[in-house]
């Protein structure tokens, strides 16, 4: 039960305080880290809650109903992590395609969308998906090769071409 309440308070911090990455991959927003958090956190607290009413009664159906969901679990997790396992290069590629996507398509669409891209890079020290040049010819500045400031090392911003000194590439990695 203190397992089930633990995940979905760090879901629900997530979901608050770091909103805005989950819109980074816009088709897969309902796999985004916070939700599954706050859906594995609730789903644990309900089977912890059978256990805890069938242990306290003695009650034999709801101990069988608390067994099963914790096999059914167990068995789905084991069925997640091989399938992870087998397509780990796919969803490795997968990540970095929709990734570029959302930056050559969306950035400077949406202002949350720029703004979180904004802090990814300057929090985790970083510059693009793959490299500075992922920013080159996105639809926000079509015909130029510049990178947003976000990129640059703080004491040398709104300088242009070569006086820029990069970040380094964002750690995603697609093997």
């Amino acid at each position: 039960m203190l397992c089930g309440c633990g995940l979905l308070g760090v879901g629900l911090w997530l979901r608050f305080a770091h909103g805005g990455y989950s819109s980074l991959l816009s088709n897969y927003q309902g796999l985004s880290v916070d939700g599954l958090c706050i859906t594995a956190g609730v789903i644990a607290a309900v089977i912890a809650f059978f256990g805890c009413c069938g242990a306290c009664f003695q009650n034999r159906c709801l101990l069988m109903t608390y067994f099963s969901c914790v096999a059914f679990a167990f068995l789905l997790e084991l069925i997640v992590m091989v399938l992870c396992f087998i397509f780990k290069i796919e969803l490795g590629e997968t990540l970095v395609s929709e990734l570029n996507a959302g930056v050559r398509q969306h950035y400077n669409r949406s202002n949350s969308l720029a703004v979180t891209w904004d802090h990814i890079q300057q929090e985790f020290d970083c510059c693009g998906v793959q490299s500075y040049k992922d920013w080159y010819s996105i639809s926000a500045w079509p015909d130029e090769s510049i990178v947003p400031d976000s990129c640059c090392l703080p004491w040398v911003k709104n300088t242009t071409g070569k006086q820029r000194v990069l970040r380094a590439v964002c750690p995603v990695r697609s093997q």
